[in-house]
C-alpha cells in the first residue's frame, strides 16, 4: 500500500513538475502582437525623385534628397497565423527639391542659367500586405492603390544678357498613383513596435514646362523608419 502510494504521489509530482515547466515557457516566450488587431502608426525618411519631365533648363542638374513623413492606421486579419494579411490606410506627405546652375557661351555673351524646381506631394493611399510571422521579427510586402495630389513651382533666372529673363510658373495636378512596398517590422514589448520600409510610388501628371505641356510617369523612391501601436 505504501508503494502504491508513493508511486502516486511521484506521478503527481511529476505532473505538477511538467505543468510548471509549461507555464514557465509560456513567460519565457518574447511578447509578441498577438492579441490586438488595430494599430496606428507613424513615419518619416528620404526620398529620391525619378521624372521624364524634360525642362531645358534642368538637362544638367543637380538633384536633391527630399524628405517624407507620413502616418498609417491598420489592420492585422490574424495575428496569430505564420503568413498574416493585413490592410492599412496610408496618407504622406513627400517634398522634393531640383535645382541647376548652368553656363553657356554664346560668343557673346556668356549666358547663366539658373534654375530651382520645389515639388510637393500628397498622397492617401490603401495597402494590401503580407507579414511573416518569425517571431519578434516580421518581414513584409505588398502593394498600394490610391490618390495624389501634386503641387509644383519652378523659379528660372538668365542673366548675361539684356534684359534679364525671369520665368516663374507653378503647376497643380492630381490622379491615381500605386506603389511596392517592402519593409521589415520588429515587436516590442507591450503593444509598441518598430519598423523600417522601402517603397516605390508610381504616379501619371500632366506637367506644364516653359514651352510646352506634356504627360509624364513619375516615380519616387521611398526610405523610412516609423514606430507603431496597436490597440
Amino acid at each position: 500500500m505504501k508503494k502504491t502510494l508513493l508511486c502516486f504521489a511521484a506521478l503527481v509530482a511529476a505532473s505538477l513538475a511538467v505543468q510548471a515547466a509549461d507555464c514557465k515557457c509560456e513567460l519565457d516566450k518574447p511578447a509578441l502582437d498577438t492579441i490586438n488587431n488595430w494599430y496606428v502608426s507613424t513615419f518619416g525618411g528620404v526620398s529620391a525623385w525619378q521624372t521624364n519631365i524634360n525642362v531645358p533648363v534642368f538637362a544638367d542638374d543637380s538633384k536633391k534628397t527630399g524628405f517624407n513623413l507620413g502616418m498609417k492606421l491598420g489592420y492585422d486579419f490574424a495575428p496569430e497565423d505564420w503568413l498574416r494579411p493585413v490592410v492599412e490606410l496610408e496618407m504622406q506627405y513627400n517634398q522634393y527639391n531640383r535645382t541647376s546652375n548652368t553656363w553657356q557661351d554664346l560668343n557673346p555673351p556668356l549666358v547663366r542659367t539658373k534654375g530651382k524646381m520645389k515639388t510637393q506631394t500628397f498622397s492617401t493611399m490603401v495597402n494590401m500586405l503580407g507579414k511573416f510571422n518569425l517571431g519578434n521579427w516580421q518581414p513584409y510586402a505588398g502593394a498600394g492603390l490610391g490618390w495624389y495630389t501634386l503641387h509644383s513651382d519652378l523659379d528660372i533666372k538668365i542673366t548675361g544678357i539684356v534684359p534679364p529673363v525671369s520665368i516663374k510658373s507653378g503647376q497643380n495636378d492630381n490622379g491615381f498613383a500605386w506603389q511596392l512596398i517592402g519593409g521589415i517590422d520588429y515587436t516590442l514589448k507591450g503593444n509598441w513596435g518598430l519598423f523600417t520600409e522601402y517603397k516605390w510610388t508610381f504616379f501619371h501628371t500632366n506637367s506644364r514646362e516653359v514651352v510646352k505641356k506634356s504627360d509624364n510617369t513619375e516615380q519616387q523612391f521611398v526610405s523610412l523608419v516609423g514606430i507603431r501601436y496597436k490597440f
